[in-house]
């Protein structure tokens, strides 16, 4: 009797840890294909934008400091690098609300659900990258660096190869026709 209660105990124990570890496989099954899925849904590009820009003012901060190279507008040169800011900002500002009013990440390492075809997009595909831009070439206006403008060009090369074109063929897999008819009616940059 004895034995017989404690085999079937064990059997009990066997086939719970039996479900568990099944319930466990699914969970962990689904969460590894929904990672799979989202890791293959994106453009693949170097890295984001905002941080390309961010090293390439941070660079030429560096080089500033090591060999400076001034352009000596003073005034001039600050009133440009406002101007500048305040369009870049604004064009930052009007080229996310779509995509805050759509409820759609703007990062191109994250999914893409739907392309924008209105506002500044319609003049535009990459008006968030003009808005980089111009913020970029404000700063070297603002803070009398040479090497700002020295490193944009740098920067739109990495910008054009390790960004730009990656999410254009993101899309034009993702939304076929779609995207290559609006590619066709809007131009990349201005």
């Amino acid at each position: 009797q004895l034995d017989s209660n404690i085999s079937s105990t064990l059997q009990r124990s066997i086939r719970q840890i039996e479900v568990r570890c099944m319930v466990c496989k699914c969970v962990v099954s689904q969460r590894f294909e929904t990672n799979q899925v989202k890791q293959s849904d994106h453009a693949r590009v170097v890295t984001r934008p905002p941080v390309i820009y961010a090293l390439g003012i941070g660079i030429a901060v560096g080089l500033q400091y090591v060999l400076p190279l001034s352009l000596g507008l003073e005034l001039a040169g600050d009133i440009t690098g406002g101007l500048l800011l305040g369009s870049g900002l604004l064009l930052l500002l009007l080229s996310v609300l779509p995509f805050l009013r759509g409820q759609q990440n703007p990062d191109p390492l994250e999914p893409t659900p739907d392309i924008y075809e209105t506002g500044l997009y319609a003049f535009s595909r990459n008006p968030m990258y003009v808005g980089f831009t111009l913020i970029m070439a404000a700063f070297g206006f603002l803070f009398d660096n040479v090497w700002i403008f020295l490193l944009l060009l740098p920067v739109l090369v990495v910008m054009h190869y390790g960004v730009i074109l990656r999410e254009e063929a993101y899309l034009e897999e993702k939304f076929g026709e779609r995207y290559r008819a609006y590619k066709s009616r809007v131009r990349r940059w201005l």
